[in-house]
């Protein structure tokens, strides 16, 4: 090979070129809050959520802003909001107009943000990943930041949670640590407080007091004199159950941000604090305390007044998305099962823009959508929502189940639920005002899954395998067959035309079976495609099988189903839990980066595995803003084109180049180029180098 190419790359969607991404909903669970003024912003998975909060009893959402990034971290500072955003590095908004902020200034970091403190001329972040440590970054100009410097250190725990107060910044990182940072360019450890549970996590400085959280089987809130910061004092340690997430303090006052509880600690005695206001059932992620109120964000917002530390009270709650678990599509509107975080109803009638058109509270783990009718399960057993107008859904109906619901299909007026440990459940829906239970077949482990066609059942039954069954008369269900997997848990089972798609996972590995049941007295396995981790989704169109497993989406195969074969791929920015097949489009649901929609456009050529002799892969920075950099070396001079093709294959762009021996670098000014995604082609005699990027504006 003559050219040898390399890429300036720190942040990369890998993908193959026929799987793209042309639609993302990027909003998922909350990790952060602020609030400043008349307005609160959350972190909402890869967004940001903007509140108008200047009457706490009835917050209004203003705006929603896409980071591409996790929000781990907000902090703001004058007029700019500073985004630690995960893989993304660190992100500056200008919110001079709190309710449209605009990016200013980004800066990604080769590892991921989790916390980021801003104090004078220089924003400090700390990171996990590629790189634990401090990075300590000049901000004196918002638009161009500037690394000054970088403690970094070995070890398992990255740097979670960031304070400086003078020159030392002090850092969750394992242990607590406290680093010199007078000379930015090289920032020193001088001291260490060792923890006495597991892993430091957050901490604030109140005047010399440090407070500093750990994790472990205990959590605990410790408080250290730091009016010496070379010698530290622990004041006080305070055992907790799981677990603290954040804290905040104000005055003498310790908020603590819990999973199921809120704590109000008095720490006027730093080594004798005492707790002076509980909320329970009252969990959040997060907390920030401005004026009177607390803001604690989590599953949803609860602005809490804390005018009274003794009498803290919930004064409004706002509610935000979650985690999606399950999608239903009905025409052009897509619902989602959040689990604890409810039903959300999007509008996708335009693929490459979903939007939320409203929410329904309620636990579901499940939904599946039919005559402006939407059939949820979860804890509370079957709900049916009327969803004609999906701004306001409302309850039809509700039926109590045995045990706790997962998944739900419903086939003409009947309604079968995999219900755990309560097996498989027939209801009656033909009145959706007055479901009822018909039949039901029992579990031999714990039913997490069921697909029907003509009359026949195919339950995903966990340790038990996969089972068989005749509904025909659904009061009473027939056992046809059984297959066992022994060592593997079936998870999930579709049908289509007398195949059966089931996934067995280990907890280490996944499997994706194929199965002829057009005998369903002797169903007969046809193939396996193995993936290297366990399957958490699946969903079958025509001949192909999409999975998601380890945070990657992959198109397999089937056609020939004693060979399935990966033929596309995408890797995710987070897990993905839950798969639906619409129309030419995949839609993918995530643990925290929301909603994504893809199309899958034939089976192409794998980038990461290019076949065709010749032809090389060329890796390009992912995404990019304006300008392509490449760096590559030659043996030879040569002259040829660099050209840049949109998707459907115009060019876009072109321009001559001529390669020096040795190595080179071109830059590709793209800025009259609008947003989406391109592919970059080069040729060298008989060589071709192929790239893809997409370009954000």
């Amino acid at each position: 090979m003559d050219i040898l190419i390399f890429a300036i790359l720190t942040i990369t969607f890998r993908d193959s070129s026929n799987v793209r991404l042309i639609g993302w909903w990027p909003y998922g669970n909350s990790n952060t809050v602020i609030s400043n003024g008349n307005y609160t912003y959350l972190g909402s998975g890869f967004g940001i959520y903007i509140l108008r909060t200047d009457n706490p009893n009835s917050p209004q959402l203003i705006n929603q802003v896409p980071t591409k990034g996790e929000v781990n971290r907000l902090f703001i500072n004058g007029n700019y909001l500073y985004v630690a955003n995960g893989f993304n590095g660190l992100k500056i908004f200008d919110i001079t107009n709190p309710e449209y902020p605009i990016t200013v200034g980004e800066l990604e970091l080769n590892a991921d943000a989790e916390d980021v403190f801003v104090k004078d001329s220089f924003v400090y972040v700390g990171t996990s990943g590629s790189v634990n440590g401090l990075w300590i970054i000049n901000i004196s100009d918002p638009h161009s930041p500037i690394l000054r410097g970088v403690y970094s250190y070995s070890g398992y725990w990255g740097c979670y949670g960031v304070e400086v107060n003078d020159t030392f910044a002090y850092i969750t990182a394992g242990t607590l640590k406290i680093i010199n940072i007078a000379n930015p360019a090289t920032p020193q450890l001088i001291d260490t407080i060792p923890v006495v549970g597991f892993f430091a996590v957050d901490v604030e400085i109140h005047d010399t007091i440090l407070y500093f959280t750990e994790h472990g089987s205990t959590n605990y809130l410790r408080l250290a004199n730091i009016a010496d910061p070379t010698n530290p004092i622990i004041c006080y340690n305070s055992a907790y159950p799981q677990a603290i997430t954040h804290i905040d303090v104000k005055d003498s006052f310790c908020f603590i941000a819990h999973a199921t509880t809120f704590y109000i600690i008095n720490t006027a005695d730093p080594y004798h604090p005492y707790t002076v206001g509980v909320i329970n059932n009252c969990g959040g992620s997060d907390i920030s305390i401005y004026g009177e109120y607390a803001f604690l964000t989590g599953s949803k917002l609860r602005i809490i007044n804390v005018d009274v530390p003794q009498n803290p009270y919930i004064v409004s709650l706002f509610y935000l998305p979650g985690s999606i678990y399950n999608i239903s599509v009905c025409d052009s509107i897509a619902c989602l099962a959040m689990g604890w975080n409810g039903l959300w109803i999007m509008d996708i009638s335009n693929s490459t823009n979903p939007f939320e058109l409203g929410k329904w509270i309620f636990v579901t783990k499940d939904v599946f959508t039919k005559n402006s009718l939407a059939y949820c399960v979860g804890d509370s057993g079957l709900s049916i929502v009327d969803i004609r107008n999906p701004e306001a859904p409302v309850l039809v109906s509700n039926l109590l189940l045995p045990y706790q619901a997962w998944t739900v299909t419903i086939v003409d007026a009947l309604c079968y639920i995999a219900d755990g440990y309560g097996g498989l459940r027939i209801v009656n829906v033909s009145d959706s005002t007055n479901p009822f239970e018909i039949g039901f077949y029992p579990s031999g482990s714990h039913t997490w899954d069921a697909d029907i066609e003509e009359n026949i059942a195919y339950i995903a039954d966990h340790s038990d395998g996969l089972k068989i069954v005749d509904v025909s008369n659904p009061s009473s269900p027939i056992l046809l067959s059984h297959i066992l997997y022994n060592g593997y848990l079936t998870k999930i089972v579709k049908v289509k035309r007398d195949t059966l798609f089931c996934v067995t996972n280990t907890t280490t590995l996944g499997y994706l079976r194929i199965v002829d049941a057009s005998n369903p007295l002797l169903p007969i396995e046809l193939g396996t495609f193995y993936s290297p981790y366990p399957i958490d989704a699946l969903a079958v169109s025509n001949h192909f099988a999409y999975i998601l497993s380890n945070q990657k989406l992959s198109v397999i195969n089937c056609s020939n189903p004693a060979n399935p074969a990966e033929t596309g791929y995408y890797q995710l920015p987070a897990n993905g839990y839950s798969l639906f097949s619409y129309g030419s489009c995949i839609l993918a649901g995530t643990f925290n980066a929301g909603l994504m929609v893809f199309e899958y456009f034939g089976t192409g050529i794998n980038e990461a595995d290019v076949n065709i002799k010749g032809t090389y892969t060329l890796p390009v920075k992912n995404p990019v803003r304006n300008e392509v950099l490449i760096e590559y070396c030659t043996e030879n001079d040569y002259h040829t084109k660099v050209q840049v093709f949109d998707i459907q294959g115009r060019l876009c762009f072109a321009t001559d180049v001529n390669f020096s021996a040795g190595r080179n670098i071109v830059k590709l000014n793209l800025t009259r180029l609008p947003a989406g995604i391109y592919f970059i082609y080069i040729k060298i005699k008989e060589e071709r180098c192929m790239g893809k990027f997409l370009l954000l504006k």
